[in-house]
């Protein structure tokens, strides 16, 4: 069970049986001892006694396995070593005084069974390590199976351990029986796990035409554990490690994954040891330098093995965080020039994946260029933008954004009309936006208002007109009242300085009837009255 349970749990937390589990079952095709004698990929031990006890030739007694199994453990030492044998001695001589063994096969099974549960196996859990036993009595079906052989062995009852499927068990071997001292789990648990392991090689496009039209038990037995049957104290201590490889990718220490992972297929070599080994490397190539273009290099190397479209969103993601660190944070848009030509030329073969990368280079540079008003280098990316995505809605909104940015850094009302006249030449889709139409009517307002307060009746009339053209064509944009109180106050107030109080009480009248609640015109209308 203890398999199941943690693929399954990696399955469901952390997205593992999607894309951050990378198969490749060729990895250790080759003999991993062979690695060992690179210094690139030498063992690394984390305690001299672990070191001492896999340095050794593995012997055969109780004390050697125990240490076998105890070097697993992140708790690895002399210490620990004398409390657990302190733990057996008193579990041993418990079961003497019960005259253990002597009986029958049955009776056997039982009462090693009613002797452990109450003492050592109190509380389940797929990943815990083997000294936890004695400590807290938490166990999984693999360290349980060690401390059942453990006892067997002291009593020189034998015994045979099992790797079948998923489930890891010590099966009694007495007067020509075959006893299972814990019963394995319902089968049906392993045909789910079966059936999530073969969809995810398909989901990562893993199997090749044929092997896709395969049971998934064929794909299973074929990728994940490629033999069944009795397994030595070494292959136990081995599938102890793969264990302890699966808690520290849980906790997101890859390398302390991947060193596990070496010591277990060192002794129990199996597919399932790449798998992890390759989600591992996938998540350390995640963990790239994006400040340099070496930097790089890891994570076009596992796109170029495994060009899913998971990696393809990473790639995407990084080639972001290059433009935010570049643009963002050292206010140097040029230097993203080289990591663009990179990605282009590293991408060449792949124009779909390389028109996402020219999408974010082309927004982040024009983003860049509207906030620090530079027009001409703002023009040249929206541009570019526009002609490959013209009729896309998030793409025509964030352009309506950048040129926001532009004309809200333009004073001038003359040169914010005329910029504001090219770009809704250039893109059409401008005059539909509600914040160019306010920007417009802004613009405009401004203009009848200089008219007005210089005395130019005639060119003010005439604005009034373009801004009342305008007007009707928007209707009510979310400030225009606004606008509509620059336009008719200072037509109003003109008139009444003229002398022209019909006209002035007219302008405010029209102000009135656009805006029926405006207390303002109210009062002026009231005054205006008395003339």
């Amino acid at each position: 069970m203890a398999l199941n349970t943690k693929l399954i749990q990696l399955h469901d937390k952390s997205r593992f049986m999607k894309f951050r589990l990378i198969f490749f079952s060729l990895f250790f095709a080759h003999s991993l001892m062979g690695q060992y004698a690179n210094n690139e990929n030498a063992l690394v031990f984390h305690s001299q006694f672990e070191a001492s006890v896999l340095n050794a030739p593995f012997g055969n007694g109780v004390e050697d396995h125990l240490k076998l199994y105890l070097a697993t453990a992140p708790q690895n030492d002399q210490n620990a070593l004398d409390y657990i044998k302190l733990e057996l001695n008193t579990l041993f001589a418990n079961l003497e005084a019960q005259k253990f063994g002597k009986k029958s096969p049955a009776k056997t099974v039982d009462l090693l069974r009613q002797y452990l549960e109450p003492n050592f196996l109190k509380k389940y859990d797929p990943y815990v390590s083997f000294e936890q036993l004695f400590k807290t009595g938490t166990y999984n079906d693999a360290t349980r199976a060690a401390l059942v052989a453990l006892v067997l062995q002291h009593f020189q009852l034998p015994f045979e351990m099992r790797h079948d499927g998923l489930f890891i068990s010590t099966i009694l071997k007495m007067e020509g029986k075959k006893l299972p001292v814990f019963e394995t789990p319902d089968p049906s648990a392993e045909v789910r796990f079966q059936s999530s392991y073969s969809q995810l090689l398909k989901d990562l496009k893993m199997l090749s035409p044929q092997e896709t039209e395969m049971d998934d038990e064929i794909l299973f037995n074929k990728f994940y554990k490629d033999k069944n049957g009795i397994i030595s104290p070494g292959q136990l201590a081995g599938n102890m490690y793969y264990n302890e490889a699966l808690d520290y990718y849980q906790q997101k220490d890859y390398i302390a994954s991947m060193n596990r992972l070496q010591k277990a297929q060192l002794l129990y070599p199996l597919p399932r040891n790449g798998v992890i080994r390759q989600a591992c490397m996938f998540q350390l190539a995640r963990r790239i330098n994006f400040r340099t273009i070496a930097g790089l290099t890891d994570l076009f190397n596992l796109y170029k093995q495994y060009p899913v479209v998971e990696v393809k969103h990473e790639l995407v993601s990084v080639f972001t965080k290059i433009a935010d660190y570049q643009i963002i944070q050292k206010q140097d848009p040029d230097a993203l020039h080289p990591f663009h030509r990179h990605f282009s030329e590293q991408l060449k073969n792949d124009p779909e994946l390389m028109e996402s990368i020219d999408r974010v280079y082309y927004v982040k540079l024009a983003h860049y260029y509207a906030v620090h008003n530079h027009k001409d280098s703002l023009v040249k990316y929206i541009d570019l933008i526009y002609r490959q995505w013209p009729n896309e809605e998030a793409v025509q909104n964030a352009l309506t954004g950048f040129l926001m940015e532009t004309l809200h850094k333009i004073g001038n009302y003359e040169k914010g009309i005329i910029q504001l006249n090219q770009f809704i030449e250039k893109y059409p889709f401008l005059e539909y936006k509600p914040e160019v139409q306010d920007r417009r009517l802004y613009f405009h307002s401004l203009r009848v208002r200089h008219f007005f307060e210089n005395q130019q009746e005639e060119n003010a009339i005439r604005s009034m007109s373009v801004f009342e053209s305008h007007l009707s064509k928007y209707g009510r944009v979310d400030r225009v009242d606004m606008w509509l109180t620059t336009v008719y106050a200072s037509a109003s107030t003109y008139y009444f300085q003229e002398g022209d109080y019909v006209k002035a009480r007219k302008m405010a009248n029209k102000a009135l009837t656009l805006m029926p609640d405006n207390e303002y015109f109210a009062h002026r209308m009231e005054v205006l009255m008395q003339y």
